[in-house]
């Protein structure tokens, strides 16, 4: 039996944040970064890190906050 993970992301203005929410709800990781306006690569790098921690794993993503948002349908990410 596999185990769910959410990951929320909130990306604004000036920061990025990111939480791993294992099937008992649960925050497992977390992260919170300035992006100094290289939000994708800030996001990337957070990414990476998350992965280096946890491996592969399924995740179902939610993305909030005014660049979040933008970035989603940039991405053509359904949210």
């Amino acid at each position: 039996m596999s185990t769910s993970f959410r990951i929320g992301v909130d990306i604004g203005s000036t920061t990025a944040k990111l939480a791993l929410i294992d099937s008992m709800g649960r925050i497992k990781q977390a992260d919170y970064r300035r992006h100094k306006g290289d939000i994708i690569g800030t996001l990337l790098s957070m990414l990476d890190s998350l992965q280096k921690i946890v491996g592969n794993i399924d995740l179902t993503p939610a993305f909030t906050g005014s660049t979040g948002m933008g970035l989603c349908k940039t991405l053509n990410i359904n949210v």
